[in-house]
């Protein structure tokens, strides 16, 4: 009986103890490079690397399971013929694989608690993006705008400029119908001194 099972339990514990990847580190971003994303990509990083750890999770808990319920099959079939003593040993590390089991639930739950936060972040992220796009394109519409003021006020003072100058043109014109009129009245006093 426990020669059937020892190459399950150390198939088992093998992948229970075997190194894992970091999982603070996301698979498609190098190591140290992390810090140098702007924040909206380092909160898409970190979700990815969440999402990526609770599917290893539940693969991981899936394994425990159908470990457990081999471990459990076991010691049923022990208790059954009557190997207590091996019964008992399959019945405490069926306690310690259902034991590790519910601490991988709890991890779990605590991943995807910390997806959910990560999602509401990114989405408080776009909306800020959002936000400072529509006031740089506020901005920029306001420039337009004060700098077709400007333009037009250059163009009126430059007519202002214009129409002081007709003002001289005015006087300069007044003066020289005065003098037009002055002439035309010597030349008439002229005609009527020879008439």
């Amino acid at each position: 009986m426990l020669r059937t099972l020892a190459p399950v339990l150390k198939r088992c514990l093998s992948a229970l103890l075997a190194p894992a990847e970091d999982p603070r580190r996301p698979a498609a971003t190098p190591a140290g490079e992390g810090a140098h994303l702007p924040p909206l990509e380092r909160v898409r990083a970190a979700l990815a690397t969440v999402t990526q750890t609770r599917e290893r999770l539940a693969r991981a808990a899936a394994q425990l399971e159908a470990t457990r319920d081999q471990v459990s099959a076991h010691a049923e079939r022990a208790a059954r013929s009557g190997d207590a003593e091996t019964a008992r040993a399959l019945r405490a590390q069926f306690e310690t694989i259902e034991a590790d089991r519910l601490a991988l639930q709890t991890q779990a739950s605590a991943v995807s608690a910390e997806a959910r936060r990560l999602q509401l972040a990114e989405r408080r992220l776009l909306t800020q993006v959002e936000t400072v796009r529509a006031r740089h394109e506020i901005a920029a519409a306001r420039y337009s705008a004060a700098a077709a003021e400007v333009q037009a006020g250059e163009a009126l003072a430059g007519l202002q400029d214009g129409l002081d100058d007709l003002d001289g043109l005015h006087a300069d014109l007044e003066h020289a119908e005065a003098e037009a009129e002055a002439m035309q009245a010597r030349a008439a006093a002229v005609r009527s001194l020879l008439s």
